[in-house]
């Protein structure tokens, strides 16, 4: 089997392996306010083993998977992802990082063994922090109305205090529920560092990698 051929071949593994995470409750972190994912795992592995195409073909199908479910599966921000925008270009991009920063950091002059671990960590944090500002950025540029309504409907239930109107508390219950959901992104981020960081590491041991 030639390069080009196990590329492709693994490349559309990877492709049915974020199908079936993006599945509900496969490949779900569940987190305090909303449900993250682990289906872009995929496309970050591709990205760093396969290189820049690969990787984002694998980004396109699990932006394609969350866009779906937003259709049919229910959730807090689930409605926001039939924006491909919300749902596609981030996912996309997570693999654009990874590449970036992955092939950056390579060129640096550590020993080999911990310039791919460093490398592979870091790409992975940087991704995954991509996919998060992205999604909640593109949330507000796109569906700020919407979003303060989560704040409308607190304000309803808890009386205003002294001195604060519900306009401000409803723009502080808002700001707290972006807060949450930023801190969610957080914790993804860690899982998202370890996991492609072993499994990285792991496929380079089985001959998987060309670095």
């Amino acid at each position: 089997m030639n390069e080009k051929t196990r590329k492709l071949v693994v490349t559309a593994i990877l492709c049915g392996i974020t199908v079936v995470l993006s599945l509900p409750f496969v490949g779900t972190l569940i987190l305090p306010v909303v449900a993250g994912t682990l289906a872009f795992i995929p496309a970050m592995v591709a990205a760093i083993l396969l290189g820049f195409w690969n990787g984002v073909s694998v980004a396109f199908v699990a932006g394609a998977a969350s866009m779906i479910r937003g259709f049919f599966m229910p959730g807090l921000l689930a409605p926001y992802f039939v924006n491909p925008l919300i749902s596609i270009f981030p996912r996309v991009m997570i693999a654009v990082m990874v590449w970036l920063v992955f092939n950056a950091l390579m060129k640096t002059g550590f020993p080999k063994t911990v310039k791919v671990t460093v490398s592979t960590a870091v790409a992975a944090a940087v991704g995954s922090l991509t996919n998060t500002a992205l999604v909640l950025g593109s949330i507000y540029l796109y569906h700020a109305s919407s979003v303060f309504n989560y704040g409308q409907v607190f304000s309803f239930i808890a009386p205003p205090l002294p001195g604060l109107d519900h306009a401000s508390l409803e723009a502080g219950v808002t700001v707290f529920f972006m807060g949450i959901a930023s801190s969610n992104g957080l914790i993804e981020m860690v899982v998202n560092m370890i996991l492609v960081t072993i499994l990285v590491l792991t496929l380079r041991r089985a001959k998987f990698a060309k670095f």
